[in-house]
């Protein structure tokens, strides 16, 4: 079965983690992204992804560290105002699929390679949409991609290394459904529901 479906950023998400003095973790995530997911579950080869990500949805918990993450040294978020993955092939082993494609950051394109797991093949979910989940990890050097100072204090500090999580939901939207809720009193209750 072909399955072209649209992330859904409430049940998705992208996150990072980066090492610090050699000695704690700092975790965030990005708020803000979109994509697509084509998935046919008898031809995993075929299988494509679509991310876009807005780098000034980057949230740490800390708030200094954010408005640092967005200067030039880091995402540069005024200058670039997106970041995005497009995938070209997929190598297949059981459940887990080597997703390469093409990493487009700060104006600078690069190939990756992202370890994806099929968490779940299509299924319908309690809202009769039809949803497919993939989760994944990649290790990257952020000073490969620019990411973070070269050279000085703040580049002794951070390590080179960090490591980007994906946790993937797509789904198909059941039409009837949105019909049905978009009308009162039903609409109502539904935007209730998905807060």
């Amino acid at each position: 079965m072909f399955f072209p479906s649209v992330i859904d950023l409430s049940h998705s998400q992208v996150k990072f983690i980066g090492h610090l003095g050699g000695m704690m973790d700092v975790e965030g995530t990005f708020s803000n992204f979109s994509g697509y997911v084509k998935f046919d579950k008898d031809n995993l080869k075929e299988t494509s992804v679509t991310l876009i990500v807005e780098p000034s949805s980057i949230i740490s918990g800390n708030e200094w560290r954010d408005k640092h993450l967005k200067n030039p040294d880091f995402l540069d978020v005024e200058k670039y105002e997106r970041l995005t993955f497009q995938s070209k092939s997929v190598v297949v082993s059981g459940k887990m699929l080597e997703v390469t494609g093409e990493l487009d950051l700060k104006g600078l394109k690069r190939q990756f390679t992202i370890p994806m797991e099929v968490a779940h093949e299509p299924m319908p979910d309690p809202w009769g949409n039809t949803r497919v989940g993939f989760q994944g990890k990649m290790n990257f050097s952020r000073k490969s991609i620019l990411i973070g100072p070269t050279e000085g204090f703040w580049s002794n500090s951070i390590a080179d290394e960090f490591e980007m999580e994906f946790i993937i939901s797509a789904r198909v939207q059941n039409m009837d459904r949105m019909g049905h809720f978009s009308r009162s009193p039903m609409k109502e209750i539904y935007e209730a529901a998905e807060q």
